[in-house]
């Protein structure tokens, strides 16, 4: 019951044994990059999505299924091998890298899943809404709010309905992705960087909490240098949870409090 989001407090009550450990985005980044040189050490990694997902475009005689199922599975064995046991690795194999996306979430923590063109569009129909990227809550509030309850019924819409559910271009996009087309969609640039901290209950006086903003300050500051990168702006959020945030007391509860880069 504990995902990603959920408050400190809460995640206490639904699991007094859980143990927290502090972040370390260096060692996040190391393994990241350990996990790409595996990866292209079977297969060129033709875009990188996140830390943990890239897109890798087969080629040739790569194309054919049981050569991309044998590459998918020397990754595997090659990042169980020389990254660690312990980290396991979902693949999903399609005509476009949309649905190979959806294919690498269908069977998890450890899957391999292939999306055929003539799978679709009935392979997608068990999913939920909110298991295609790019449909998040309230994406989902607002397909149910025009009729739009299940994939299967997002697959029936027409191309002019797909836009005007998204509003605009995207929603053409989404109706090409889930017929296996490949739209174009012009590359874009990173345009901040942003860490964010949850205060213990002794670090919520401003004093405290201060020295915290600090420490954030810094650590974004040391990506930016590493990535080469300039900022016009910093800015900070600070949430409160719980307690009027106007009120004047150091011990009122400060729950977020973020340094991020513009």
């Amino acid at each position: 019951g504990v995902k990603t989001g959920t408050l400190v407090k809460d995640a206490r009550k639904l699991c007094p044994e859980i143990i927290f450990v502090e972040a370390d985005h260096s060692r996040y980044v190391g393994i990241h990059e350990a996990i790409v040189e595996v990866v292209e050490s079977c297969v060129p990694v033709h875009e990188v999505l996140s830390i943990d997902e890239m897109i890798c475009k087969l080629t040739g005689s790569q194309c054919k299924e049981e050569n991309a199922v044998a590459l998918a599975l020397k990754i595997k064995k090659n990042i169980e091998e020389r990254v660690g046991i312990c980290l396991k690795s979902s693949i999903g194999i399609s005509v476009n890298k949309y649905l190979a996306k959806v294919g690498s979430d269908m069977q998890k923590p450890d899957g391999l899943t292939i999306i055929h063109k003539s799978d679709l569009p009935h392979k997608l129909f068990p999913l939920k809404l909110r298991d295609l990227p790019g449909i998040g809550y309230r994406m989902n509030e607002r397909l149910q709010t025009r009729g739009v309850f299940s994939v299967e019924n997002l697959c029936k819409a027409s191309r002019a309905e797909m836009k005007s559910l998204w509003g605009g271009i995207w929603g053409e996009r989404m109706y090409e992705w889930l017929r296996g087309g490949e739209p174009f969609v012009p590359s874009s640039k990173q345009k901040s960087m942003s860490h964010e901290h949850v205060l213990a209950p002794d670090f919520r006086t401003i004093d405290l909490a201060y020295a915290v903003l600090q420490k954030l300050l810094v650590k974004v500051a040391v990506r930016l240098r590493r990535e080469k990168f300039y900022t016009r702006r910093l800015g900070v959020n600070v949430k409160f949870i719980g307690s009027n945030p106007n009120q004047k007391n150091d011990n009122r509860n400060m729950g977020n409090y973020g340094s991020s880069t513009g």
